[in-house]
């Protein structure tokens, strides 16, 4: 039987599994094995978790969806907070929610359970969250639970502003002629002051004034410390950034870089990682993604490789260039 036949059995009969899983069945190395699934994920033959365990993605066929949820531990405090959350109500509504879960939500890892609707609220777009386990049918009944209440809440204030307006019709048909009398009284009495404006262009100028005062919110654009100290540390080694993509804030990003040789500036993919430990799965996870984008591998970290990474970078792994952040 072919590996990756052998491979697909163990899918099937496991469920969702991680590198190291395989590796212990056909025992083999971990290297062997996290190739064998990429492969079979490049022909779509199984798919790959956004959510990661020690640095590795969770693989799966199609129909063990719901068993992604034995790998929750991996989330962060907020992301499992959102995960409970979202679990039990099924629908979120995004502006309902402090910036943290917010920003939790919109996590790499919660890309497996939490799926966006932008949803037309009364002539406005706004942003609702899914349960990833919830069929078209019952969302489109949670959303209409959901927003029935604002519905009879906008039918009421028309009806308020209805009346409201009828109200200062009639108070505007009263002055109507106590108006018409002050304009007449106006236009024989008002003379322009020196600068040539008149009284009743100054009592305007005033009134349009304080119409138009509005309070602008600003939004300050959150930013990324860890992304900061590598973009000043390949400033310093004179490497340019093509493309970055922050996997997760404070901790996880790839990026494409170009970084200066003998024969010109060569591109490289660039897996940063902030953390004290480095394992071999994370080593080799870069390096399966520098394969799939066909370009050499920087791993780039603040941390420290262990015993078993070091063992790995120095007898197994190919291609791959470990550089400490300093």
């Amino acid at each position: 039987m072919l590996d990756e036949d052998r491979v697909m059995d163990i899918i099937r009969l496991r469920g969702p599994v991680i590198p190291i899983q395989i590796a212990r069945e056909l025992r083999t190395e971990i290297l062997f094995a996290s190739a064998m699934l990429s492969s079979l994920a490049s022909k779509e033959k199984i798919f790959v978790s956004h959510v990661k365990v020690g640095g590795s993605p969770v693989y799966y066929v199609k129909g063990q969806e719901e068993k992604l949820q034995n790998y929750i531990s991996s989330l962060n405090e907020k992301e499992k907070q959102v995960f409970n959350l979202l679990k039990e109500k099924k629908i979120l509504r995004d502006n309902t929610f402090e910036k943290e879960l917010r920003f939790a939500l919109r996590g790499s890892s919660m890309k497996d359970f939490a799926k966006p609707i932008h949803v037309n609220v009364n002539g406005g777009e706004e942003l609702f969250w899914r349960w990833y386990l919830l069929s078209d049918d019952e969302t489109r009944a949670s959303l209409d639970r959901i927003l029935q209440p604002k519905k009879e809440e906008i039918k009421e204030k028309k009806k308020r502003g209805r009346k409201k307006k009828d109200a200062s019709q009639q108070v505007i048909s009263a002055i109507e002629p106590i108006i018409e009398s002050v304009k007449e009284t106006a236009k024989s009495t008002i003379t322009q002051d020196t600068s040539g404006v008149t009284l009743l262009e100054e009592i305007k100028q005033e009134s349009s004034a304080q119409i138009e005062e509005i309070t602008t919110a600003q939004i300050e654009e959150e930013k990324d410390s860890f992304f900061d100290s590598i973009a000043e540390f390949l400033k310093k080694k004179d490497m340019e950034i093509i493309s970055k993509e922050i996997v997760k804030k404070e901790s996880e990003i790839d990026l494409v870089v170009k970084v200066p040789s003998n024969v010109g500036k060569l591109e490289y993919y660039c897996k940063a990682k902030n953390r004290k430990i480095i394992n071999e799965g994370d080593l080799a996870y870069a390096l399966i993604q520098g394969q799939a984008k066909r370009l050499p591998v920087i791993f780039l970290t603040n941390g420290e490789l262990n015993k078993r990474a070091k063992e790995v970078l120095d007898k197994e792994i190919k291609g791959l260039v470990v550089v400490k952040l300093e």
